[in-house]
């Protein structure tokens, strides 16, 4: 079966599955949690000098990603760099959750934050290990929209 997650329903049944299959994390997945924080953390520095380098370095070379305000897919690392070059100093994230689907791969749920207290939206973090390192492999961010 395959689940066509650029949906909005497939995707909201998708983290809904990831999210409620968690349970205790055992203690070889803390360690990998661990690793995946520090990449997240050491991204979210990078995002916030505007390096779009290094930020583009924590993606896969086939990496994609979607912002809640593009009818686009933006693919490779190259067009991410170019997607990330605006500086963002007030950028943080807020991990929520890590399920991890294989022992290489994980699904990350972040809130994300702007120059506002409040969060900005979430973004949904597929990463994978690769060479030891833990690389973000799609990105799809969900902005909050205000109550009117």
């Amino acid at each position: 079966m395959v689940i066509d997650a650029s949906h909005p329903v497939a995707l909201a049944i998708l983290i809904l599955i990831v999210t409620c299959s968690t349970a205790t994390v055992p203690q070889g997945n803390r360690d990998k949690e661990h690793l995946i924080r520090n990449q997240l953390a050491a991204y979210a520095a990078a995002r916030q000098r505007g390096d779009a380098v290094a930020q583009a370095a924590f993606y896969t070379p086939d990496a994609e990603t979607k912002a809640w305000f593009s009818a686009t897919i933006t693919q490779g690392r190259n067009a991410i760099a170019k997607e990330l070059e605006v500086p963002n100093p007030y950028f943080r994230l807020e991990i929520e959750n890590i399920s991890f689907l294989r022992s290489d791969l994980a699904f990350v749920d972040t809130k994300y934050y702007g120059a506002s207290p409040q969060p900005a939206g979430h973004a949904f973090y597929v990463m994978v290990k690769q060479a030891g390192t833990w690389l973000i492999r799609v990105r799809r961010t969900a902005g909050f929209r205000p109550c009117s």
